[in-house]
């Protein structure tokens, strides 16, 4: 005669029930290598490696866009309109910028002794490296024949250009000039006579 029991049906009433062993447990005695675990680590390995490849990459990046020589465009503040071309060189360990092209009036005069023109024109001068900021110089403002203390730094693809008298002072962002083409040459930098 048959007895049916709790989970077995050939299973003496009198033997003790040993449940199966769940398979998480047995694929958790195998080692790592066995049982593909390996793969997570290789890719936990992967990702940290690339989150170092991209840091060092940024930083890379951010310190050759900190880097300010070259041309850029001005801009009108009260137009906004592009107005000059200005090249930043480094000469001798300073920086300085001057006018490379005039997109409004080509023959425009500056307001200062001589009346020289404008294109050609020193108007930045004496800037030392600070960091990520160059200061420590002068930049004219040729329309009015005023000189200003000057910082620049950079901001993102931009160049901010700061005119100062003390503590008092006014931004201007000058945008990267990529279609004029200069002769590569570093002037010997000429300060103006005021």
């Amino acid at each position: 005669m048959l007895s049916i029991h709790k989970f077995s049906l050939d299973r003496p009433a009198n033997v003790e029930y040993t449940p199966p062993i769940p398979l998480t447990l047995v694929f958790s005695a195998i080692p790592c290598r066995f049982r593909g675990i390996h793969q997570t680590n290789r890719t936990h390995t992967m990702k940290k490696l690339l989150l170092t490849a991209g840091v060092l990459l940024s930083t890379i990046v951010s310190q050759a866009t900190a880097n300010v020589t070259g041309y850029w465009t001005t801009i009108d503040d009260e137009t906004k309109e592009a107005k000059s071309v200005v090249q930043i060189y480094e000469y001798q360990g300073k920086y300085y910028g001057r006018v490379v092209e005039l997109l409004k009036d080509p023959s425009a005069k500056a307001k200062i002794k001589g009346s020289p023109a404008i294109k050609g024109l020193t108007i930045i001068w004496d800037l030392e490296k600070d960091g990520d900021t160059y200061s420590g110089g002068e930049v004219l403002d040729p329309q009015k024949g005023k000189v200003y203390g000057c910082e620049i730094w950079r901001e993102g693809k931009n160049l901010i250009v700061r005119g100062k008298i003390a503590f008092l002072g006014r931004n201007q962002t000058w945008l990267p000039n990529t279609t004029f083409k200069g002769t590569g040459d570093t002037p010997t930098p000429k300060k103006p006579a005021l």
